[in-house]
């Protein structure tokens, strides 16, 4: 079984995140955006971060017994 409340938690955590998306990357029109200033930058490294954190927790998200 899983943990309801806990996955109710994560799912408004990731609802929460993907309303943030917009608002983050407004200011990102093209890829020489990133590399243009100190946030772009910032927002660089945050892409890259999630996807190294991905690796190591998508099995651990929701798990089924």
């Amino acid at each position: 079984m899983y943990d309801r409340e806990l996955l109710s938690d994560k799912l408004n955590q990731v609802s929460d995140t993907l309303d943030r998306i917009p608002r983050r990357f407004a200011e990102i029109n093209c890829a020489d955006n990133f590399l243009a200033n100190d946030h772009g930058l910032d927002m660089l490294d945050s892409v890259f971060i999630i996807q190294h954190l991905n690796k190591f927790t998508t099995d651990q998200i929701v798990t089924y017994e």
